[in-house]
């Protein structure tokens, strides 16, 4: 059992040291939506992007946890239409904003209001 647990925060561990974090205050400026598939736009853009996007978008929320992407989604959608800004992003898949490469959006921290 000790073993199992010990497996198990070396996993977590690992994966969140992967996610690059990103402190600010962005808001959700655009959104897309398409073939499963969410993207999003934050004013200012993610420095992870390196000045560039793609069609547009910085990430792609990320769709690997069934609930949490339905919540992420409705965070977000709720941060576009009010105008709650977003004080943290978590994100992996680093690199240049591209038509190959986009970050993936794993976790985001509402601003306090």
């Amino acid at each position: 059992m000790k073993k199992l647990l010990l497996s198990c925060f070396i996993f977590f561990s690992m994966t969140v040291s992967a996610w690059d974090h990103e402190s600010g205050s962005f808001t959700v400026s655009s959104l897309r939506f398409g073939a499963g598939v969410v993207y999003v736009a934050l004013s200012p853009a993610p420095a992870g992007c390196e000045g560039g996007n793609q069609y547009r978008m910085h990430l792609k929320v990320n769709d690997t946890d069934p609930q949490a992407y339905k919540d992420m989604v409705a965070g977000l959608l709720s941060a576009h239409a009010t105008g709650q800004r977003i004080r943290s992003i978590w994100n992996s898949n680093k690199g240049k904003c591209d038509a190959q490469n986009i970050l993936r959006l794993d976790m985001f921290e509402f601003a306090p209001k």
